[in-house]
């Protein structure tokens, strides 16, 4: 089951980062993949708005939460994530 957040709502960056971090840890913890479907599939984003889910991956990104698991990927369309303490 998802987690339902609003699209637009009043979230600035850093708190969709650290929905991302969490996000990473619980998969991380699991070995299973982080990347845009499994974002998607969390936060219950409609496939139509991948973009908000990519937004999300990047302030988590952008605030230092995590990072590539493959730094030497540059496609962004199979790009998967890890924690940044691994």
């Amino acid at each position: 089951m998802g987690i339902p957040i609003a699209i637009g709502s009043e979230s600035d960056g850093y708190r969709e980062g650290l929905m991302g971090y969490q996000h990473t840890c619980l998969h991380y913890v699991n070995n299973q993949p982080v990347n845009n479907q499994s974002v998607r599939k969390r936060f219950n984003i409609a496939k139509n708005n991948v973009s908000f889910a990519s937004k999300i991956i990047a302030d988590t990104l952008d605030a230092g939460f995590i990072k590539a698991s493959d730094p030497d990927n540059a496609s962004k369309k199979f790009a998967s994530y890890v924690p940044f303490w691994t």
